[in-house]
């Protein structure tokens, strides 16, 4: 399947490009650092652009089949209108080009509030949310359909809950 990840070019973003690689999708990249980026694996298109310009975002989309977003927001409240703004743009360059499949996504720590300690041992890595998002834009999932996917090792088990998994 062909794959856009806009902000593929570190943390998350390098993961998923990673994970989709290794899943077998053919992958473009867009980002502002596209230009610096050596790709962890071989054959990715990179397209050099901003998420907020709707020329590059056209660009990018052209082609594809599912489309990734893993752009931060950032701290601030300039970095969230850039973010919204990149999103209204992937939006209706999909639609102009009958991209039916995205897949958001964000990855953070869980940490240890109110549980005593982790319950995989660990916080959360850019690989194990890549691995997920590779999944979420094949078609094998193509009947999950808005619907929030937790990776959080557990965090989320109920309160008293104790599933803990000692690392192999």
């Amino acid at each position: 399947m062909n794959v856009l990840v806009v902000g593929g070019t570190r943390g998350l973003g390098r993961a998923v490009v990673s994970a989709a690689h290794a899943a077998g999708h053919t992958l473009t990249v867009l980002s502002r650092h596209a230009a610096d980026f050596a790709a962890p694996v071989s054959g990715v298109r990179v397209v050099v652009g901003d998420a907020g310009d709707g020329d590059d975002v056209e660009r990018a989309v052209a082609g594809q089949q599912a489309v990734v977003w893993t752009v931060s927001a950032g701290a601030g409240g300039a970095g969230a209108f850039v973010a919204s703004r990149g999103a209204a743009f992937v939006l209706a360059a999909m639609a102009r080009h009958g991209v039916r499949r995205l897949v958001c996504v964000t990855c953070g720590g869980a940490g240890s509030a109110g549980r005593g300690g982790l319950v995989r041992g660990r916080l959360a890595t850019p690989h194990d949310c890549g691995e997920a998002v590779a999944f979420l834009a094949s078609d094998d999932a193509a009947y999950i359909t808005g619907t929030t996917i937790v990776v959080d090792g557990g965090q989320l088990l109920p309160e008293g809950a104790d599933f803990r998994i000692e690392p192999a």
